[in-house]
C-alpha cells in the first residue's frame, strides 16, 4: 500500500485516523495506540505478509535486550544485540551482493539465494539500534511495551523513515489533546501531506516518465546524445529531490493527523553552497544516526586531520552501502566523502586568508559554491541511479561527448517539467520555512549559510488558514486527482533502501 494510492488515501487513513480520533476522545489512551499498531502491522503486511513476524519478533527481542541492558549496564550484551541486529540486516540485504562479488573475484560458482529484501529494513534496524546505544548510554529509560512497538511500526515513517529517537516521539505518545487542537492538526496535517503528495504525483512521476527511458538506454550502453543526457541527469535529479521531499513532508503530515510531530528529514538540500551544507539537509536523520553512532564513535575530528579524513570517507562508504547492496552504491558513497574531505581542506587553506572571509559571501562567490556543489551532486547521482558502474560511467562519457551535440535543440514538456522544478527546488523557499509558524516538526531547521526565503523576500508567502490558501491547497488536489486518473501509483525511491 502506498501513500499515494487511492485504498490508503479514501480507505485505510481515513478508517484509521476515525477510529484514533473516537477511542482518544473516549480517553481510552492505550486502546488507541493498540488500534495505531494493529493498523501499522496491516500497513506493512500488505506488501508481504510473511515478513510481519520477522518485524514482530524484531520488535519484540530487542526491547526485552533494551531492558535488559538497562538493568545490567552490561557493554557485553549491548554489542551482541547491535551484531544481532547488523547480522539480520546483513543477511537479507548483502548475502546476494557479498556471494556474486567472491564469484567475481575468483570465478566461483557460489549459489546465490534468492532473498527478498523486508521492506523497512534498513530504518527500523538502525532506529533499534540507537535504542540500545542510547539505553546503554543511559540516555533513555524505556517504560512499556506498547510505546517502544508503536515507535518502531508507526507506519507514516516505517518505510523510508525519518529514522527516529525513542525520546523524540516516545513522550509525545503520553500526552492527550484537545478537541481544538485536534481540529488544528488535522488541518495542518492534510495541508502538509497534500504538499507532499503534490510533490510526488505531479513533479517526481512526470520527470520519472521523461528521465525512465533515457537511463534504460544507458543500462544497454546505447548511445544517447550529449543534451539528452544532460536532460535525463536533471531529470532524475530533481525526480528525486521530489520523490524524497514529498515523501518526507506526507510522513510529517500524516504523524501530524494524529497529533505527533517527526524530526525534520529534508530542509531544501539543493540551496546548498557547499557538500557539507547538503548533508545537513539532505537525509537528515540518517546524517545524524552516522554522525551520533559510527563517526564520532570512529574519533571525529578529535584525532588530526588525516584521521577525520579516513572517518569521513569511512561513514560515507558505509552510508553508500546502507543504500543499497552494490558497487554503484559504494561509489556514491566514497565520492561523497571525498567531496567532504576536499571542502574541509578548501576551507582549512582559505581561512587562511584575510581576503577570503571578505569576498567569502559575495554574490559571484555564491553562485559559483552553488553551481560546484550542485554539479557534484548530481554527478554523483549517476551511481545512485544505474545499476553497474559500466553503464554509469558510459553516461558520464555522454555527458561530455562533444561529437553527439545535435543543434538546434527543441524544447519539449521535459524542459518544461526541468524548469519548473529547477525553480521551486532552488528559488523558492520549502514549506516548513512557509508554515514555520505551525511547529511542524519537533526540531529546528538545520544551519545554513544562505536563507533563501530572506534573500529573495517571500515573507509574504507565509501560509494561513485563510480562503487564498484554501484555494490553492483545492488546485493541488485538482491536479493530484488528475494524475490518479492517468495511471497507477508508483513506488517512493526510497522504499528500496
Amino acid at each position: 500500500m502506498l501513500f499515494n494510492s487511492l485504498e490508503f488515501i479514501f480507505i485505510f487513513l481515513p478508517i484509521v485516523i476515525a477510529i484514533y480520533f473516537i477511542l482518544e476522545r473516549l480517553r481510552l489512551q492505550y486502546v488507541a495506540m493498540i488500534s495505531v499498531i494493529a493498523a501499522s502491522f496491516f500497513f506493512y503486511g500488505y506488501w508481504n505478509w510473511k515478513y510481519t513476524g520477522l518485524l514482530a519478533i524484531s520488535i519484540s527481542v530487542n526491547y526485552l535486550f533494551g531492558k535488559t541492558i538497562e538493568r545490567t549496564k552490561s557493554g557485553w550484551i549491548t554489542a551482541f544485540a547491535i551484531a544481532l541486529n547488523l547480522s539480520m540486516l546483513g543477511y537479507y540485504k548483502y548475502t546476494a551482493f557479498f556471494l556474486s562479488t567472491i564469484n567475481d573475484l575468483l570465478n566461483g560458482q557460489l549459489n546465490i539465494p534468492n532473498i527478498i529484501l523486508p521492506l523497512g529494513i534498513s530504518f527500523f534496524t538502525f532506529q533499534q539500534i540507537a535504542f540500545l546505544a542510547d539505553v546503554y548510554q543511559e540516555k533513555i529509560h524505556p517504560d512499556n511495551f506498547l510505546h517502544y512497538c508503536l515507535f518502531i511500526i508507526f507506519f507514516p515513517k516505517l518505510f523510508a523513515g525519518p529514522i527516529v529517537h525513542y525520546k523524540e516521539l516516545v513522550p509525545q505518545l503520553k500526552n492527550s489533546r484537545s478537541l481544538d487542537a485536534c481540529i488544528n492538526d488535522l488541518s495542518i496535517g492534510l495541508v502538509i501531506f497534500t504538499i507532499g503528495l503534490f510533490k510526488k504525483y505531479a513533479i517526481a512521476d512526470s520527470l520519472a516518465a521523461y528521465a525512465d527511458p533515457i537511463f534504460k538506454q544507458m543500462e544497454n550502453l546505447a548511445t544517447v546524445d550529449m543534451i539528452t543526457s544532460w536532460k535525463a541527469i536533471l531529470s532524475y535529479t530533481f525526480q528525486i529531490y521530489f520523490d524524497f521531499s514529498g515523501y518526507s513532508e506526507m510522513a510529517i503530515g500524516l504523524s501530524r493527523l494524529f497529533g505527533w510531530k517527526l524530526p525534520l528529514n529534508f530542509y531544501s538540500p539543493y540551496q546548498s553552497l557547499n557538500i557539507s551544507e547538503f548533508w545537513r539537509r539532505w537525509h537528515i536523520t540518517l546524517s545524524r544516526f552516522l554522525r551520533d553512532y559510527l563517526y564520532i564513535p570512529l574519533g571525529g575530528n578529535k584525532k588530526g586531520q588525516f584521521r577525520l579524513a579516513i572517518n569521513v570517507v569511512t561513514v560515507m562508504f558505509l552510508g553508500g552501502l546502507w543504500h543499497g547492496a552494490g558497487w554503484p552504491f559504494i561509489i556514491w558513497g566514497v565520492l561523497h566523502g571525498l567531496f567532504l574531505v576536499i571542502h574541509r581542506s578548501y576551507e582549512i587553506v582559505m581561512m587562511r586568508i584575510p581576503q577570503y572571509r571578505f569576498w567569502g559571501m559575495k554574490s559571484m562567490t555564491i553562485g559559483f559554491s552553488w553551481m560546484v556543489t550542485f554539479l557534484c551532486v548530481m554527478v554523483a547521482w549517476i551511481f545512485f541511479r544505474l545499476p553497474n558502474v559500466s553503464s554509469a560511467i558510459h553516461m558520464i562519457m555522454s555527458l561530455i561527448n562533444t561529437k553527439t551535440l545535435l543543434w538546434p535543440v527543441s524544447f519539449l514538456d521535459w524542459d518544461y517539467y526541468i524548469a519548473i522544478a529547477f525553480l521551486i527546488a532552488i528559488c523558492m523557499p520549502n514549506c516548513y520555512q512557509i508554515m514555520n509558524s505551525f511547529d511542524l516538526t519537533i526540531d529546528r531547521p538545520p544551519k545554513i549559510t544562505l536563507d533563501i526565503q530572506k534573500f529573495y523576500g517571500y515573507r509574504n508567502l507565509i501560509f494561513k488558514l485563510n480562503t487564498i490558501w484554501a484555494t490553492f491547497i483545492g488546485f493541488l488536489v485538482a491536479c493530484i486527482v488528475l494524475k490518479m486518473i492517468e495511471g497507477q501509483p508508483t513506488i517512493f525511491i526510497y522504499f528500496q533502501f
